[in-house]
């Protein structure tokens, strides 16, 4: 399978996903306000519109454009790396914080799990912007579908109203990365050329709902 089909099947599977929490959300809001709770589904609602929209678009691709390096592409690589960053605000910044040895000693194993899977996403992405620019275009674009795909492995057992449905059902929750996984797949397609604009501005979009939303956390919100 190319990147561009393995690419359509992990944006339907986040698309499920995010139907799928927004479904809990509706159902059960847990302590989340009431006007959080509509954002976040209205954001899921978008969320999906953009997966579904990208997993059309590419029924259309050939395959054969190869990936550029233009003004584009140094943006979206910008947000790649910089999305990583915002999802870490989920977990109050950790592990990128003072103090991270002590906090790993008393973690639970699944917290581990997913400051370490924090902090490797951080590293790959960087070297595979490196890869870019050293032309390996290839290379990086795969290990960017290979990183999205890995991110969607349930890694979180914080017991907030989104993860909680997840925990129960599998141990562990896919939330945490999983928009993570489409910053990266809609990266992709910017960087073969893919409705490029747009995709700069849902990258942006996304890594900035993240944010705030792991801000919000970090001062109580919910």
């Amino acid at each position: 399978m190319t990147w561009h089909n393995v690419t359509r099947v992990l944006l339907v599977i986040n698309a499920l996903i995010a139907l799928v929490t927004a479904f809990n959300l509706a159902y059960d809001p847990g302590h989340i306000p009431a006007w959080l709770a509509l954002a976040i589904l209205g954001g899921l609602g978008l969320f999906v519109a953009v997966t579904l929209l990208y997993r059309y678009e590419l029924g259309f691709f050939a395959g054969a454009a190869m990936p550029r390096w233009n003004g584009h592409a140094i943006v979206a690589w910008v947000l790649i790396v910089s999305s990583v960053i915002c999802t870490a605000a989920l977990h109050q910044f950790w592990p990128f914080r003072p103090g991270i040895a002590e906090y790993w000693q008393r973690a639970e194993p699944i917290l581990r799990y997913n400051f370490a899977l924090t902090a490797g996403s951080l590293v790959v992405v960087v070297v595979l912007a490196l890869l870019y620019y050293r032309c390996q275009r290839q290379a990086a674009v795969l290990g960017l579908v290979g990183l999205a795909l890995w991110m969607l492995v349930p890694n979180d057992a914080c017991g907030n109203p989104f993860n909680r449905p997840w925990v129960n059902w599998l141990g562990a929750s896919p939330l945490m990365f999983m928009p993570n996984s489409v910053v990266l797949l809609v990266g992709c397609c910017c960087l073969h050329g893919v409705r490029p604009k747009t995709s700069l501005v849902v990258m942006a979009l996304i890594n900035g709902f993240v944010l705030l939303l792991g801000i919000a956390h970090i001062i109580g919100v919910w």
